[in-house]
């Protein structure tokens, strides 16, 4: 009733051939690794096409102080983003984001601050009609104070607001 199948046979010594070529091995050990499509009634899923992805990015900035009690940072950031998956044309981002901030020294350990930033990250996929996404991109508001009583204590109260576009999602 039913066929006899013997999964061992796939995890014995290969020939000393097969020993000898590198290549030969690294694609035989593959197929046996990925492939149990040669088991009845299984199917290998269809093989991921190679991601390669490199993301080059310059970063400017500069800080301010104002007399004794008032620190401000401003940055720029520049980005490139090469993306290539499989045989599908390289995806080529760019992005230009931007940080601020300003910090004041008010005295008895206390620092009220504010600051604002963006984030650029490239998503190195396709979607379901191989299209790449669109890399994802984020906004952050901050607010707080920072309370230092003792050299070796700080405590930081925050309120922050951010927005993110283009996340990626499962369906």
């Amino acid at each position: 009733a039913g066929t006899s199948v013997s999964i061992l046979k796939s995890f014995a010594v290969p020939p000393r051939a097969v020993l000898e070529d590198r290549d030969l091995l690294r694609e035989r050990l593959q197929t046996t690794v990925t492939s149990p499509s040669g088991l009845p009634g299984l199917q290998a899923p269809p093989p991921q096409p190679r991601q390669d992805q490199t993301q080059v990015g310059v970063y400017v900035q500069d800080q301010v102080r104002w007399g004794e009690r008032v620190t401000a940072v401003l940055g720029a950031r520049r980005d490139r983003a090469r993306t290539q998956v499989g045989d599908q044309p390289r995806i080529e981002d760019y992005a230009t984001s931007y940080r601020a901030g300003v910090i004041v020294d008010a005295g008895r350990g206390f620092s009220p601050y504010l600051s604002y930033s963006e984030s650029f990250l490239p998503i190195g996929s396709l979607d379901f009609f191989s299209q790449p996404f669109k890399p994802q991109q984020g906004r952050q508001y901050e607010m707080g104070v920072k309370w230092q009583p003792r050299e070796q204590t700080l405590v930081t109260l925050a309120v922050y607001d951010i927005r993110e576009k283009n996340c990626q999602t499962n369906d």
